[in-house]
């Protein structure tokens, strides 16, 4: 069964130092896709720009 998360805060700074480990890490858990939450104006392009990097994996809320 694939999995998607709805509510994930990667651009919090505490995954700065290891984001695209907790990424891979989620993939290979089953998540299929997640949902990248922009919680502030600051942090809504940073969820873009992620969801950007990773298309079909990864998509931003606003």
């Amino acid at each position: 069964m694939d999995l998607i998360d709805i509510g994930a805060n990667l651009t919090h700074d505490s995954f700065d130092h290891d984001r695209d480990a907790v990424l891979q890490r989620a993939r290979e858990a089953g998540v299929a896709q997640m949902v990248v939450t922009g919680a502030s104006r600051a942090h809504s392009p940073q969820a873009l720009a992620l969801a950007q990097a990773h298309p079909g994996f990864l998509f931003a809320t606003a």
